[in-house]
């Protein structure tokens, strides 16, 4: 359970704490609980900022949100498992922990709200729109938020403030979403010889039995129902 200046909040499985320097808080620990603690130096923080070219002067660095899931920032849980294992194996230099240590920095800084992030928001919708638009035409791809940043000429911070400001969720969400969209689509107007095995890998979905649990919780239909009501 986290007490911070006004709230109080417990945490479930999956969620973590994000604590600025000088920001009141209180913590305490069920008997039962399991915890991972990274500190994230300040100089190597405000450094990465930089490295992004924002221009923010003498403001520092700070954490909006205090509660997140790791869900929320993409591919956490496995980059902070990877970094555990890391620091347990002898050939680990200081020079790789460094450079595992600036990839976790970079994320953070790029998918959580920081108030350097608040003010890139009010992007023009122009940039987003082509964004989108790469989007729409490569759903056959297996786009990644990394990708999409570089073929639509974008940072990724910025990227994620667009879809922030305009999607308002995540890339890697907004893809997923259309993906899913495009495939029900494809599944309603299919031919005789159609299945779903072949609509749903044409768009990368190749794990069949997540793709249909996932597709039928989202339209509440299993994909074999809304082929079957196509012919």
């Amino acid at each position: 359970m986290w007490t911070g200046d006004q709230n109080t909040y417990e945490f479930n499985p999956g969620e973590f704490l994000v604590i600025n320097p000088a920001d009141p808080a209180r913590v305490q620990y069920s008997s039962d609980c399991e915890k991972l603690i990274v500190t994230l130096p300040v100089d190597v923080v405000e450094a990465m900022s930089c490295e992004a070219n924002d221009s923010r002067g003498d403001k520092r660095v700070r954490f909006l949100r205090p509660v997140q899931t790791l869900a929320c920032v993409d591919g956490l849980a496995g980059l902070l498992a990877l970094m555990c294992e890391e620091s347990e194996n002898a050939t680990c230099s200081p020079e790789i922990q460094r450079q595992y240590s600036q990839i976790l920095v970079r994320k953070l800084l790029t998918q959580l709200e920081t108030n350097v992030l608040e003010r890139q928001t009010h992007e023009p919708s122009v940039a987003f729109e082509r964004i989108k638009k790469y989007i729409l035409d490569h759903l056959y791809d297996d786009l990644s938020p990394e990708t999409v940043a570089f073929a639509s000429n974008v940072s990724l911070r910025k990227m994620y403030a667009l879809f922030k400001l305009h999607a308002k969720e995540s890339p890697r969400s907004f893809i997923q979403r259309l993906k899913f969209d495009r495939v029900r689509a494809d599944l309603l107007n299919a031919r005789t010889s159609d299945s779903v095995t072949e609509i749903a890998t044409r768009y990368g979905f190749s794990h069949l039995s997540r793709f249909s649990a996932a597709y039928r919780a989202r339209y509440g239909e299993l994909p074999s129902h809304t082929l079957s009501r196509s012919r």
